[in-house]
């Protein structure tokens, strides 16, 4: 089923690609661009609520983020 990114997620002018999703930690990642900045967002899958937010650079050139606890 598919839910829109709520307010606290999207931002006009704002682009967003979902790179992938982490089903064993229940976790969502996708790529936040605009022209001044790129940033990966981490979100809670089960309620959409953001865990992380990070820049990234190059963010056209990702396809997967390894996580080290």
């Amino acid at each position: 089923m598919f839910e829109p990114l709520g307010d606290e997620i999207s931002q006009p002018g704002n682009t967003y690609r979902l790179l992938y999703q982490d089903k064993a930690n229940e976790e969502i990642y996708i790529i936040e661009r605009n022209d001044k900045e790129e940033n990966m967002i981490v979100l809670d899958s089960k309620n959409l609520h953001i865990k992380s937010k990070f820049p990234v650079e190059n963010a056209h050139l990702l396809d997967f983020i390894i996580k080290i606890n």
